[in-house]
C-alpha cells in the first residue's frame, strides 16, 4: 500500500485527499479542478475516458469555469471595475443558463465587499476568488430551493500573512435578494500625485541680485 500525504491541488492551492494507489484522477472538493496523480506532481487535465452525457456535462462545466477565472483575470488586468468583469465573465462563460448576470455580479461583490470589511483582506482583486463566489451564489440559489437556509463554506479563498483564510456565510432568499438590490460600491480612486516641489533658483538667475546688492552698497 502506498501512502500519501500532503497533496495539494495544482490549481486552487487547498490539500487534497489521500489516495493509496496511484496513478489516480481525482476532483479538488474545493474549485472542482480534476487532478492526474502520479509519483512525480498532480497535473490538471481534462482528458479522460468519456462516461456519458454526464461525464460531457461536467467536462463542459469545468472549461466554463476556466473560461470565468480567465476572463475576469483579463478583465481586472485590464483596470476595469470588477462589478463589470464579473457580469461580462460571466455571461462570457455560460450566457444566460446560469442566472442574470447583472444579478450574479452585484450578489458576488456584495458578498465579497463584507468580507472584505470583516477580515482585512482583499478579495475582489483575486480573479479566482471571485469566479468561487459566484459559483458558490448559484449553488446557494439550487439548495434554497429545497431548504430555508444554506451555507457557502469555500475553504482557502484568501490567504495573508498569518495563514490561509476560509469563507463561511450563512444565507437564506431574503438576504440574496438584498444583496441583489444592493448598488455595487464604488472602487476607490488611485492617490493623486504629490505636488512637483518648486524648482530651486540657478545661479544664472541669482547673480543679478547679488550684483544689485554689491552696487547699492558701494562695493564696485
Amino acid at each position: 500500500m502506498i501512502q500519501i500525504a500532503a497533496l495539494v491541488c495544482a490549481k486552487c492551492g487547498a490539500p487534497l485527499a489521500n489516495v493509496t494507489a496511484l496513478p489516480a484522477v481525482v476532483e479538488c472538493e474545493h474549485c472542482g479542478a480534476v487532478l492526474a496523480i502520479s509519483n512525480e506532481s498532480t497535473t490538471i487535465t481534462r482528458q479522460g475516458t468519456p462516461a456519458g452525457d454526464a461525464e460531457r456535462r461536467k467536462q463542459q462545466m469545468a472549461e466554463a469555469k476556466d473560461k470565468l477565472i480567465t476572463a475576469i483575470r483579463t478583465g481586472l488586468a485590464a483596470g476595469r471595475a470588477p462589478y463589470d468583469v464579473v457580469r461580462d465573465a460571466w455571461r462570457a462563460a455560460f450566457d444566460t443558463s446560469l442566472g442574470n448576470p447583472e444579478t450574479t455580479a452585484r450578489v458576488t461583490l456584495a458578498l465579497a465587499h463584507d468580507w472584505e470589511r470583516a477580515n482585512a483582506c482583499e478579495l475582489t482583486t483575486d480573479p479566482i476568488a471571485l469566479a468561487r463566489l459566484a459559483e458558490a451564489y448559484h449553488s446557494a440559489t439550487i439548495d434554497l430551493a429545497k431548504a430555508d437556509d444554506t451555507r457557502i463554506m469555500l475553504p482557502y479563498l484568501a490567504a495573508d500573512l498569518n495563514g490561509p483564510k476560509h469563507y463561511e456565510r450563512t444565507v437564506d432568499a431574503a438576504l440574496l435578494a438584498e444583496l441583489a438590490r444592493r448598488e455595487p460600491e464604488p472602487e476607490p480612486k488611485p492617490p493623486s500625485p504629490a505636488p512637483a516641489p518648486a524648482p530651486e533658483p540657478t545661479p544664472a538667475a541669482a547673480e543679478p541680485a547679488v550684483k544689485k546688492r554689491k552696487k547699492l552698497f558701494g562695493l564696485f
